[in-house]
């Protein structure tokens, strides 16, 4: 049995904080994007405007964690748990909460298996 190589160990920190920080600016982006719903309904055009540059600012960040996370291997449970979780963030799914599409369905029973548990896409 080899033995993880500092590098190695080293990687999988970045790779699980930048999960951490992604799932964060993820939980911010859809908080955003529900109150932009109700600024909508409530006719506020400037709010809504507000939290569309939110949303976006908040795209835009998360493409940094995210590319940490595509380029490095994930190799624990606990990795490929974090991972998963990423990646059902990218899931399209309906207003019950269902996948979208054949692809979608696939990529959240992918998603589930290396998670090793049921996985809903965060709200």
């Amino acid at each position: 049995m080899s033995r993880p190589s500092r590098r190695g160990v080293l990687g999988g920190l970045a790779a699980l904080a930048a999960c951490a920080a992604y799932m964060t600016m993820e939980t911010a982006y859809n908080a955003a994007f529900r109150q932009q719903c109700d600024a909508e309904e409530a006719g506020n055009k400037a709010e809504e405007r507000r939290l569309d540059a939110v949303q976006h600012a908040l795209a835009v960040e998360q493409e940094e964690p995210l590319g940490v996370i595509i380029k490095t291997m994930a190799t624990t449970p606990a990795g490929r748990a974090a991972k998963a979780a990423v990646a059902m963030t990218l899931v399209q799914s309906t207003l019950a909460g269902e996948p979208m599409s054949k692809e979608d369905a696939l990529i959240w029973s992918l998603a589930e298996d290396l998670a090793g548990k049921p996985l809903v896409p965060p709200s």
